[in-house]
């Protein structure tokens, strides 16, 4: 189970399972989150919901390694 919860400035994210069903829970989100950029993006912008989540997941990588330096 992935769980967030954002109260303020603070989010709290709560992982709980076994691999397989992480991965398949998360892309479920992703495939979700896919599709609703998708119609929610005009043709005309040059940026694609594709380009849009690649950067969501490189910004959440990036800050995933900066916790972990820290």
């Amino acid at each position: 189970m992935i769980k967030v919860e954002k109260k303020g400035n603070v989010t709290k994210a709560t992982v709980e399972g076994n691999t397989s069903v992480l991965v398949d829970e998360f892309q479920t989100v992703l495939h979700a989150l896919y599709h609703m950029l998708d119609k929610s993006i005009k043709e005309s912008e040059s940026i694609t919901p594709r380009d849009l989540m690649h950067s969501m997941v490189e910004d959440v990588v990036q800050k995933e390694s900066e916790m972990n330096k820290a």
